[in-house]
């Protein structure tokens, strides 16, 4: 096979269903294939048919187009534009000066002028030409040359699939066929296509050659590329006779979002589109994959054993024709789900008879650093709150620190951050949380190992509610200190504790502060921004003095009680910080960050908002330099709204040497 490398003798022809799916999920890979061969749609063919057909008469087009079908793309002549205007830029003004910073005579200035013009008169022209050839010829091979093309090579595409040794194609097979005509491409689905093309641009395209004014790739025999399958079974039974069942409650795990999730593995993968639905009292003739509390007795079981299940318990138990995904929280079912996905559904493995699995999630590096991130920076205002109160108790519940810090302990461990900042966190509870978090990271084999830095404030120790916890194996303590705020004051609950580390892979230094500002608005206490305004000041003052001594980054976080457009988060951001949130180049979660946790109820889901216009934890970072945020998001499982009223929320840095 050849491609002239110099003009397109190759058109690749896409059902429009295929180039939508192409433009969604894979658009890396058609941008690839304009590369290389002139994309056309046509939306009569059959959209799992890929052609790529040989143009035996040239192409009257002095550029590739990337999308025949519309008269209106001038995508190419823009390029084309663009290179004439590259020209343009290296012909100088007529005035200046000349290299031996002797000035330019008349004369001179005037040739430049006059061949300037020109130039100019034809970048207009040839742009003029180039637009005009792009509608002319797009419309011409639309109405004179596609639809035979389309016809002869489909017709090669029905006789492959009429092919006893390839009908039917199973949802992830493709199969390729080199003949005079053309190449074809016969797929199982929208999702095979992408992987073919995937296969024929690496494997064939990528490893051809240039030889003189060609390009040669080699060209395979005709092939059929075998997919995955639905081979599996429970107990016996495909697949293919199950439908997902869940019930949707209040309760802490969201047992919709899993089984949705769940179907939409089987549609991508196998085409198989399972039934998910709310448990309802008709009958069903196909069997179950239960996902979650239902009235099922399997179900019951579980969910009502004594001791009750952890949060991060799970179960995954055949019965009685049914397979149940079981959990105490939405974090264990997920987990739960991943784990049949991953050992027996991807392997399309039978899950047996009678078949049970259980396990604890807790301890599990669930929620590893993004790719290229070493620092994980975190904070979160734990809710003070010492005993539980009398409309808990009557809830079968206890919001005490004594039964919420074991729990929030366990969530730390899960996100291993090096830095964990906290607010209204009392001193007398503090130390138990380090011993939960260090225990459990113990129990699940995690290499990390928390410490309190010093959280004295001066004149007042024993009343600090800003501490700092950091992972002693990843950073290095080099200096600390406290500041409790003389106004905006709630119980000698708002101040600020700074902590500087050192990062022991790399020496690199930077600040944190843990702080909390004055809680209530302008509208219920008069002056409440300004106050805020004033302890943001404060710590910028004290920040510029680490600075003199560190000259490293910094980050500011904690509840800050206002939100990212208030006029008193404004007047941080213009004391020379940056909002991480609107920093983040590779993810920012846009939620409010809060659930509803007090005295007299809780919530089983983050509040609905998003984050400019609700969230009110933030973290902001001062002296960057190329250091880079690339994550920026809150953690938010359904059952948070039973530990407190505010999300953790958590950055992932790139720390650059």
């Amino acid at each position: 096979m050849i491609l002239d490398d110099t003009s397109p003798v190759y058109n690749l022809i896409l059902s429009d269903e295929l180039f939508d799916y192409m433009k969604e999920n894979d658009i890396e890979m058609l941008d690839l294939m304009n590369d290389y061969f002139n994309v056309i749609i046509n939306e009569k063919i059959d959209e799992n048919v890929v052609y790529i057909r040989n143009d035996l008469h040239q192409m009257n087009a002095e550029f590739n187009l990337v999308d025949v079908y519309d008269p209106s793309n001038k995508f190419s002549a823009i390029v084309k534009i663009a290179e004439y205007a590259k020209l343009a830029a290296g012909i100088p003004e007529q005035n200046g000066s000349k290299k031996d910073g002797t000035e330019k005579t008349t004369a001179e200035n005037e040739e430049v002028k006059t061949a300037r013009e020109t130039a100019l008169a034809e970048i207009a022209s040839g742009a003029k030409k180039i637009a005009d050839k792009a509608a002319s010829y797009t419309k011409t091979a639309v109405e004179n040359d596609l639809l035979q093309k389309t016809i002869e090579i489909y017709g090669t595409s029905m006789e492959i699939m009429e092919e006893a040794s390839v009908s039917p194609l199973k949802y992830k097979d493709y199969y390729v066929k080199f003949d005079d005509s053309g190449i074809s491409i016969v797929c199982g689905s929208l999702e095979s296509a992408s992987d073919a093309l995937d296969y024929f641009v690496y494997e064939y395209i990528q490893t051809g050659h240039v030889e003189g004014d060609y390009f040669l790739i080699h060209a395979p025999k005709t092939e059929l590329h075998e997919g995955e399958y639905l081979k599996g079974s429970i107990a016996g039974v495909s697949l293919d006779n199950y439908l997902i069942e869940y019930v949707q409650t209040k309760e802490y795990y969201d047992s919709q979002e899993i089984a949705e999730y769940l179907e939409q593995y089987f549609v991508k993968n196998f085409g198989l589109e399972m039934f998910a639905d709310d448990a309802s009292p008709k009958v069903y003739e196909k069997k179950r994959i239960v996902i979650g509390r239902t009235n099922h007795q399997e179900s019951i079981d579980f969910y009502e054993a004594d001791p009750a299940p952890d949060l991060f318990d799970y179960q995954i138990r055949q019965s009685g024709g049914n397979l149940y995904i079981l959990g105490g929280s939405d974090w264990a079912i997920k987990y739960a789900t991943d784990y049949l996905i991953n050992e027996y559904f991807a392997k399309e493995k039978e899950i047996p008879k009678d078949f049970i699995h259980s396990g604890n999630i807790c301890g599990e590096n669930l929620f590893p650093k993004i790719e290229g991130a070493n620092i994980r920076i975190m904070s979160n205002n734990v809710w003070e709150r010492s005993s539980n109160s009398s409309s808990w108790r009557d809830l079968g519940e206890n919001c005490s620190y004594n039964a919420r810090l074991p729990k929030l302990a366990k969530v730390y461990a899960m996100y291993q951050p090096d830095v964990l900042s906290l607010q209204e966190m009392s001193l007398y509870f503090i130390n138990g949380l380090v011993d939960s978090i260090n225990q459990t990271c113990e129990n699940g084999g995690i290499k990390a190992r928390y410490r309190v830095a010093d959280w004295h404030v001066k004149g007042l120790a024993q009343r600090n509610y800003t501490p700092i916890v950091y992972n002693q194996n990843t950073l290095t303590l080099l200096d600390t200190g406290s500041h409790l705020y003389g106004y905006g004051q709630n119980r000698n609950t708002k101040s600020y504790t700074w902590a500087c580390f050192e990062i022991k892979k790399t020496k690199q230094k930077f600040v944190v502060y843990s702080t909390h500002f004055w809680w209530k608005s302008d509208k219920i206490y008069p002056n409440s921004s300004t106050y805020r305004k004033r302890q943001m000041a404060e710590i910028s003052e004290d920040w510029k003095k680490r600075q003199e001594i560190y000259h490293c980054p910094c980050f500011v976080m904690g509840d800050m009680n206002c939100n990212s457009q208030s006029k008193e988060f404004k007047s941080l951001i213009g004391l020379g910080f940056v909002d991480c949130y609107s920093e983040a180049s590779e993810f920012a979660r846009n939620t409010s960050g809060r659930f509803i946790c007090n005295v007299e109820r809780f919530s089983y889901k983050v509040n609905n908002g998003t984050y400019t216009k609700n969230a009110l934890d933030h973290i902001v970072a001062s002296n960057l330099k190329k250091n880079q945020i690339l994550v920026y998001d809150y953690v938010t499982p359904n059952f948070f709204g039973k530990l407190s009223d505010h999300a953790p929320v958590y950055i992932d840095v790139k720390m650059k040497n």
